[in-house]
């Protein structure tokens, strides 16, 4: 038992893979995950989704999901650009894990992200009712599907798991005698996390093999593997060596370093801040 009810503290999507994520007080969960999150993309000319530390810049563009399922791209000193579900299309092939195929986004959308981020880029969209298989190499099971995330639909992190690597980070940088000051206010935004909870004890998402959140139940796949994205600050995009530098010393084993658990959700609902969070 816990001393506190814990309860959710955050959430947030990613409507445009890559991109900065949007917070929300509530939102609906479908069996692919949290409503709006990664349904567009950015790919290159060959289909291939760049990952974020090719292109940091994608973290400088805020896109917000309309109810109809389309985009608005905003980026400062650029004026805001509409992406619509009705100009999206025709097909185009991708080279992207468990999905061959994508619809084109509009013509002026991929050319206001080639601008921004000063490389020639299209943005895609998953077209309606489409789904990726989540990979049994990551915990997946026949069914069980996600959108254009990576591994898993869903990814929680906990507010005292963060805090205790920001004091593995301090303690670090004392060790080393480097600067540490500008990530001893970690933020959670590093690590993309779609729901953050606040209540347990740090690292208690280790043992989970479910969690219950509000009214729906979660099946975690895995714990998450943390890559180079962390180390970039997604309010200044500038790189650093924290976090994975202390993830490496306290949280690393299999080759990899890890935080957070992915999840899938075992039936749609709808979650919101301060929902109940109960492992099961």
């Amino acid at each position: 038992m816990y001393s506190v009810v814990a309860q959710v503290t955050d959430i947030r999507i990613y409507p445009l893979k890559s991109a900065a994520g949007t917070q929300l007080d509530s939102t609906r969960v479908s069996p692919s995950g949290l409503h709006g999150d990664r349904g567009w993309a950015i790919v290159d000319a060959d289909g291939r989704n760049p990952w974020l530390g090719e292109h940091p810049q994608s973290l400088a563009i805020y896109p917000e999901a309309t109810e109809d399922g389309g985009l608005i791209l905003r980026a400062d000193g650029w004026p805001d650009m509409t992406a619509r579900p009705e100009d999206c299309g025709p097909l185009v092939a991708l080279d992207f894990p468990g999905l061959s195929h994508a619809l084109r986004g509009p013509a002026s959308a991929s050319g206001w992200i080639s601008d921004v981020m000063g490389a020639s880029l299209r943005l895609i969209r998953l077209p309606p009712g489409v789904t990726r298989p989540i990979s049994p190499e990551h915990g997946g099971r026949p069914g069980e599907v996600t959108s254009f995330a990576w591994d898993a639909p869903v990814h929680l992190v906990t507010s005292e798991s963060v805090r205790q690597l920001q004091e593995w980070i301090a303690a670090t940088a004392k060790d080393d005698g480097t600067d540490a000051a500008g990530l001893l206010s970690l933020n959670v935004a590093r690590f993309r996390p779609n729901v953050v909870t606040e209540g347990f004890p740090a690292f208690a998402e280790d043992d989970w093999v479910g969690v219950r959140i509000g009214d729906i139940d979660f099946r975690v796949t895995e714990r998450c593997d943390r890559c180079a994205v962390t180390l970039y600050d997604p309010a200044t995009i500038a790189k650093a060596k924290e976090p994975i530098r202390s993830l490496a010393r306290h949280r690393s084993w299999g080759g990899k370093t890890w935080f957070g658990i992915r999840l899938v959700p075992l039936a749609p609902g709808r979650i919101e801040i301060g929902s109940p969070v109960i492992p099961l």
